[in-house]
């Protein structure tokens, strides 16, 4: 009967056990957890993991997928069973002889163990990104130091005892000093599914040297030879027959597995191990960093472990979850931000084949936030110096033997200090196969082979990659800030990264929401959980939703940007050439992989019209065409032939679609898994020279229905009201005091329950709230009162004529300013973002001490008040209920506080030219990206220009043709090729935690809302595509809210029909980060959405899918 009881502290942890590699002279006067010179106590020396079997074939099968710890029959697993937990309010409050066996702890709490007690209801969780929750004076920490207390009763078996116990985080291992006189026996192994009849592709003995075997140090996975302080030896793989090992890397993760016998004088076996080995090599050369030689790019992220329920104690489920969603997604690399994993991890990356950064678990953040006072943080130090390296040095020896790292890190924005320095040299002295990483301090420490900014924008960059003389590459290490609705400008990174050699890509920030799972009520009054953040548990101060800027939710479901960076670093690229005259396409295939071929992969095409595939005899349109293997980072030409097609599109939007999918399933995908896929737009020169031709099949007419109209007048509070009716109920209903339309019915039902009104706002979204002091677009979007504009009813003006066919042309115009008696929805925000916005968390009941709400301030920016909009508008009234909306917005005057010509205009430009000057001069270097990044400035830019309108909640059915399936938006719709899709009110919600602007479409021809029985409205876009978004939820819910849950279905469903929107920007979220051409500067606007009824009964010709309206339109030139 064996008892462990261990005493944990926030934020230190004391563990016992039974051997020490720390001698440092401890002032024993202090608290050990105020003694930085402290930093362990009788802890064994840090080794690679090690796990004892009895028997060889046990060793060889250790990582197969269904080997398990409580197989073996000398490791006890301890986890995954509730130990006896108490939680004291600091450690002076512990029992002193709570480790005692004959303590009583029955009246204790249960835990499962892994997991963080505060997931378990103890504590309260708490999230800050940069301050401190408790003073900083170190090395003192407050009275207030919660501290747990574990205890936990075991058996072991009797033979057992013969040997000495190791208490270990996964197994116990003999004594080193009973292996006198014995020898070790080592085999190499294929790694493979099936490894029960394998052969060993070498195998040899080590000599023995010494009385014991030091586990400190095991062999290095980057070559074929291993040192120990007790035994030695060596390999020639070239000379037992093989052609070499095959090469790890994150394409072929080539793996063979070590299995070293300990066999006694009497040739019995006394114990094995073993461990994987990857043959790899990675270094800087050339200014690349290369993998196996080659240049590899970094389609990484940031990953901290996480899970919604168990914090950060996450199961391998959740591991391989991670793993097979980031290659699904071609992602090839991890950076640990911002710590070591658990060693399964790392076993994990090694089988499915994912790079790894792997990080020393250093951040001092909040002691000097903005990195100006070089010696304000530990690393600088003496007393810290030890306890900071020895991070590092722990990391390294633990984990120096997965060949899936490929680079060191030295810890994450931590100033920089004699401990980073010393921290790189340790790693570049015991392994000199890989690089090391340091961003803090920036590039000019010596704690970096890389220079690894975080978030530097496009022009800063390629600066940084432009400098004279620099012998490193640029891989950024963190870059497009996933804060909710976000990824947007990822497209120009991935265009940069490509045409530059020396740029080879980053790591985004970052891959999952970090939200615990909590209990709420909502606005239906039932309880029900949501994901968690910042101050939502009670907690100040905390950094709100800055801990939610994944790529996926908690529960490991994709956000639509992970198709935009799927669509950017899809391994296979393709091309179209130019029209030749010739039948078929000339299509380039690019393989843009380093070290593998296209052998795996299966290619096929497709035509479609309008949206639609061109029907053939393959499922869906697809048709596989034959390609030779292509190399790596080689491309090849092909020749497609289409089977022949309809005639008869000459009007038609005719694309070709390519895509690569896996040929069979691997371990990470199914078989048929599509890998790359692209849309690329035919010209008439294509599609009129190339496609194999029929006689032209007689085209649908369109004529125009005619039905009589009447034009009636009314006064309406002293406005004029207009008031167009025709056969079968028909009513169009304009407003004398707004000048819109109020009324459309259709067979005597209600097309609308909310007008068709100009919309200019959106609910903001994270990235919109980026910068502090009134700098943010949310803040001038607020002082602009773009979110309270109304009709001046005293400035519409109304008059009606007679139109061609038998139309009614009602013209409108008016002035828009905002409701002086309306109140703001602009007012959340987050972390860093416009701390004079901050909202309160919901679990507050009153104010937060310190930290009082004000309204933020647009005084510097010259503010003059409000704004306002000019608007006309022609409605074409037809007596088939179709009408023609012509738009002309003068929006020069809707944000009034011009930019100040010196601030934004003239400093960035200043800021550019001083970049290039420095790089060109190669004067201070590694100033030009800094000067660059002077230059990202806020634009003046409205968030959109359109219309609203509201229709009946039955109206529950979505179709449009554009961008799709998932959300998409001007600058992020790479992965959202434009085909005719399908869905409901419901789906196009994306429940984004903090809720904001959401469920876009972009590049929409035409729209539909409908009820199941067909019913509806169908908008037609003029010439210029349109973006289209349905919404159950108000614009002031979706402003509002905090947490999805709070939404609250509206008694109508929104429609917003954008001429122009702009795009979310992602380069980070606490700057104006949306790109000057993905931007709406103030100006005037024109444009056209066409309006029509389906199911209504009124149109028969033609049919009745909302296409035709589209089609019908494009055939009597009115698009």
């Amino acid at each position: 009967m064996h008892n462990i009881a261990s005493q944990v502290r926030t934020p230190l942890l004391s563990a016992h056990g039974v051997r020490t590699d720390h001698s440092s002279t401890i002032n024993t006067s202090q608290k050990d957890w105020e003694n930085p010179q402290v930093y362990q106590r009788n802890r064994l020396g840090s080794h690679v993991p090690l796990v004892s079997h009895t028997k060889q074939s046990q060793a060889l099968s250790r990582f197969s997928g269904t080997a398990k710890l409580s197989d073996w029959t000398n490791v006890k697993v301890l986890s995954g069973s509730e130990w006896r937990f108490n939680l004291f309010e600091m450690p002076e409050s512990v029992p002193s002889d709570f480790y005692k066996p004959s303590f009583d702890t029955s009246q204790w709490s249960k835990i499962p163990v892994p997991s963080n007690w505060e997931c378990q209801g103890f504590g309260t969780p708490i999230y800050t990104n940069i301050i401190y929750p408790f003073p900083v004076t170190p090395p003192y920490v407050p009275k207030d130091n919660p501290t747990g207390c574990y205890t936990h009763t075991f058996d072991v078996a009797e033979n057992w005892t013969t040997n000495r116990l190791e208490l270990s985080v996964e197994a116990h291992s003999l004594d080193p000093q009973l292996l006198s006189r014995h020898a070790i026996v080592a085999k190499l192994y294929h790694d493979s599914p099936d490894l029960s009849n394998a052969e060993p592709v070498v195998e040899g003995s080590l000599d023995l040297v010494g009385q014991g075997l030091d586990t400190s140090d095991r062999m290095a996975g980057s070559e074929a030879d291993w040192h120990t302080g007790a035994a030695k030896g060596s390999w020639d793989m070239m000379l037992q027959g093989e052609a070499g090992p095959a090469l790890w890397s994150a394409e072929e993760p080539n793996l063979y597995i070590l299995v070293l016998s300990l066999i006694a004088p009497d040739g019995s076996h006394v114990e094995s191990e073993s461990c994987q080995v990857g043959f790899r090599q990675d270094e800087i050369r050339g200014r690349q960093l290369l993998h196996n030689n080659q240049p590899i790019m970094i389609k990484g992220v940031n990953r901290h472990m996480h899970e919604d329920r168990r914090g950060k104690a996450v199961t391998e489920d959740s591991m391989l979850a991670d793993i097979t969603l980031l290659k699904q997604l071609n992602f090839n690399a991890v950076r640990n931000a911002h710590y070591p994993n658990n060693n399964r991890w790392y076993e994990l990356c090694n089988q499915y084949g994912i790079y790894l950064m792997d990080e020393a678990n250093v951040e001092t953040h909040g002691f000097e936030p903005t990195f100006t006072k070089k010696n304000a943080h530990p690393a600088c130090w003496p007393e810290w110096h030890e306890a900071i390296v020895d991070r590092g040095v722990r990391m390294i020896k633990r984990d120096k033997n997965h060949p899936s790292i490929i680079a060191w890190s030295c810890g994450n924005e931590s100033g920089f200090g004699k401990a980073h320095s010393d921290m790189a040299n340790f790693y570049r002295q015991l392994d000199p196969s890989r690089p090391t990483h340091y961003e803090g301090g920036g590039s000019r420490t010596d704690a970096t082979d890389i220079i690894c900014p975080m978030y530097a924008r496009v022009d800063e960059c390629v600066s940084l990659a432009n400098i004279a003389l620099e012998h490193r590459p640029v891989i950024q290490c963190e870059y497009a800030h996933a804060m909710g609705n976000s990824n947007g400008n990822y497209k120009e990174y991935w265009e940069m990264y490509d045409k530059h050699p020396h740029l080879q890509g980053g790591f985004i920030w970052d891959w999952v929401d970090q939200g615990l799972i909590n209990t709420a009520k909502a606005p239906s009054g039932k309880t029900v959980e949501y994901w968690a953040y910042g101050g939502d548990f009670g907690s100040f101060p905390d950094d709100a939703q800055f801990c939610i800027n994944g790529m996926v939710w908690p529960n490991r479901q994709p956000h639509p940007g992970c198709y935009e960076a799927k669509a950017c670093m899809a391994p296979v690229a393709f091309a179209v050439s130019q029209a030749t005259g010739q039948p078929g396409y000339v299509v380039t295939v690019t393989n843009k992989n380093w070290f593998t071929t296209t052998e795996a992969l299966v290619f096929s095409f497709r035509l479609l019209a309008d949206g639609l595939p061109i029907r053939q005899e393959a499922e869906e349109g697809w048709t596989q065409f034959d390609i030779a293997q292509i190399p790596p980072q080689e491309e090849q030409e092909v020749r497609l032939h289409p089977q022949r097609v309809p005639g008869g599109l000459q009007d038609s939007e005719l694309a070709l679609e390519l895509r690569a999918q896996l040929l069979t399933a691997t371990p990470w995908a199914p078989e048929g898994h599509v890998v790359a896929e692209a849309q690329i737009g035919l010209t008439p020169q294509h599609y009129l020279d190339q496609l194999p031709r029929q006689p032209p099949q007689q085209e649908a007419e369109y004529e125009e229905e005619s039905e009589p109209l009447t034009v009636h007048w009314q006064d309406e509070d002293g406005r004029d009201t207009v008031t167009v009716q025709g056969d079968k109920g028909l009513k169009v209903v304009i407003s004398g005091s707004t000048g819109c339309i109020r009324e459309w019915n259709m067979g005597g039902q209600p097309l609308l329950t909310e007008g068709v009104t100009p919309c200019f706002f959106r609910a903001c979204i994270d990235n919109d709230r980026g910068g502090t002091g009134g700098r943010s677009y949310a803040s001038r979007w607020k002082a602009a009162g773009l979110d309270r504009m109304k009709v001046v009813a005293e400035s519409c003006r109304l008059k009606s004529e007679p139109g061609e066919d038998g139309s009614v042309v009602v013209s409108a115009s008016f002035t828009m300013r905002p409701d002086p008696n309306m109140d703001t929805i602009i007012g959340q925000t987050a972390h860093n973002l416009d701390e004079s916005q901050r909202p309160m968390s919901s679990s507050e009941e009153q104010e937060a001490p310190g930290v009082p709400l004000q309204e933020p301030t647009d005084r510097w920016l010259g503010a003059r008040g409000p704004g306002h909009i000019d608007v006309g508008v022609q409605y074409i009234i037809r007596g088939s209920g179709d009408i023609t909306t012509s738009w002309q917005l003068d929006t020069s005057k809707a944000i009034p506080s011009k930019l100040p010509m010196f601030m934004y205009r003239l400093v960035p430009l200043l800021f550019r030219a001083l970049g290039w000057v420095l790089a060109k001069l190669s004067l201070f270097p590694h100033l030009a990206g800094s000067a660059d990044r002077g230059a990202c400035w806020i634009y003046r830019s409205l968030p959109r220009i359109g219309l609203h309108f509201g229709v009946p909640k039955r109206c529950e059915q979505v179709q449009w043709y554009g961008a799709g399936p998932h959300e998409c938006y001007w600058d992020r719709k790479s992965g959202a090729p434009a085909r005719e899709y399908s869905s409901t009110v419901k789906d196009m919600h994306v429940p984004y935690i903090v809720p904001g602007e959401n469920g876009g479409r972009a590049d929409v021809r035409w729209g539909s809302v409908q009820d199941k029985d067909g019913r509806g409205i169908t908008a037609v876009s003029d010439s210029q595509l349109m973006q289209m978004s349905v919404t159950q939820y108000s614009m002031s819910n979706l402003s509002l809210a905090r947490h999805d849950y709070e939404l609250e279905a509206d008694s109508m469903n929104h429609v917003y029909l954008d001429h122009k929107h702009m795009g979310l920007g992602g380069d980070d979220s606490w700057s104006p980060s949306v790109h000057e051409k993905y931007t709406i500067p103030p100006r005037k606007y024109t444009f056209k959405i066409h309006l029509s009824p389906h199911g209504t009964g009124m149109r028969e010709q033609g049919g009745t899918h909302p296409r035709t309206f589209w089609q019908r339109l494009r055939s009597l030139g009115r698009l």
